[in-house]
């Protein structure tokens, strides 16, 4: 972020990154918030897949918007939003957008 943009920020307090426990908790959350059947081996793919192997850093964002992307991506193929190989690897491939 620019100078000018924290400037503007009159309370800033510092979010680190959250851990892998922490993160599968987020996303354990948040998919349940928001109807995503969450499961331990979608998880453990998500992180090898989209994180570990890309070094990828976990960002406490992510599930939210991860889900939102499985959450459309299902509605559009008429599938129920779950964390199966197929609706991650599509989020992802949406939401992490190489330039």
């Amino acid at each position: 972020m620019d100078e000018a943009f924290l400037r503007r920020l009159r309370h800033k307090i510092e979010i680190g990154d959250p851990s892998y426990e922490e993160y599968r908790e987020i996303f354990k959350r948040v998919a349940q918030a928001k109807g995503v059947t969450y499961t331990d081996q979608g998880m453990a793919y998500l992180l090898q897949e989209w994180y570990v192997k890309r070094g990828r850093k976990l960002r406490a964002s992510h599930p939210r918007d991860i889900c939102d992307q499985i959450i459309d991506i299902a509605r559009f193929l008429s599938l129920e939003p779950a964390m199966t190989t197929e609706l991650l690897n599509r989020a992802a491939e949406a939401y992490f957008v190489e330039l």
